[in-house]
């Protein structure tokens, strides 16, 4: 093979194959080790990510992934951090693949390529299709306890799937309504789950689209939130839209299934829904 030639980008092909990979049992105390050399140019390290990491570590669930820890040819550790985090707390041993003596001029393409999505990512391991609106809502029902997605991993949301399969394949899944986000579907999923007849469920889509007034401020689900929140009716604690839309879609989901009257007020308009 010829190695005097260079590339494109100014690497020469004896740079690039100068590269090693190796397939490697990483301890906690060789995670330590590695660590000590990190990027000065690194990242700083998402702990609720490691958190995951250590959740699937310890249930068995830390795989193989083609993503390899990384070393360049100053000896820095430019990839992987997370993962050897993960190794040292949860005191368990992991395989990895490990590249040394990468061109550090490849910092540059890190986490370039596209990202594959939840419902990809699900598919495959599956081997049968996951919709996007699918992995949405799983992901939504993970992170509601908390309302921070930085510690969900796709074994998490591939669980809530298992879980949840049924709920799936009800008809307000394909429905595609103004106002019914993943944090909503999520909770009528879990209202179907838990016993809510799916006939009335079904009227969600109707109920929502009678409540978003037709005017031209276009008005949002949130609008509703705020005038909940104002008169103490759904909830009463912090404010990020995904809290709103989810203990108000708790709301309007408890309000169908007991055949309540739903009012929304705004700007002096007023929108009303009942089933009776």
């Amino acid at each position: 093979m010829n190695t005097t030639g260079s590339t494109k980008s100014g690497l020469s092909v004896r740079e690039m194959m100068n590269t090693r990979m190796s397939m490697q049992i990483i301890s906690p105390e060789t995670a330590e080790e590695y660590l000590t050399k990190i990027h000065p140019f690194q990242r700083n390290v998402n702990k609720k990510r490691v958190d995951g990491m250590v959740r699937d570590i310890i249930g068995g669930n830390f795989l193989l992934s083609p993503d390899c820890i990384a070393f360049d040819e100053d000896g820095y550790l430019t990839n992987g951090q997370h993962r050897l985090h993960a190794c040292i707390e949860s005191g368990i041993p992991i395989i990895c693949g490990v590249i040394k003596n990468m061109p550090s001029k490849s910092f540059i393409v890190m986490d370039a390529g596209r990202v594959r999505s939840k419902a990809h990512a699900l598919s495959g391991f599956r081997e049968e299709k996951v919709t996007t609106r699918a992995a949405a809502v799983c992901r939504s029902i993970c992170v509601a306890p908390s309302f921070s997605g930085d510690n969900v991993t796709n074994f998490d949301i591939n669980a809530i799937y298992e879980k949840y399969a049924d709920s799936f394949s009800c008809d307000f899944m394909a429905r595609n309504v103004a106002g019914i986000t993943a944090p909503f579907t999520a909770v009528m999923v879990l209202a179907h789950h838990s016993g809510v007849p799916e006939s009335k469920l079904n009227r969600i889509p109707a109920v929502i689209d009678t409540l978003l007034i037709k005017e031209p401020w276009e008005i949002t689900i949130l609008t509703f939130y705020k005038h909940f929140r104002k008169h103490k009716t759904v909830y009463s604690g912090g404010g990020s839209p995904q809290n709103a839309m989810w203990f108000l879609a708790q709301r309007i989901v408890k309000a169908v299934d007991d055949e309540e009257e739903l009012h929304a007020i705004y700007k002096s308009k007023t929108a009303y829904y009942t089933d009776k």
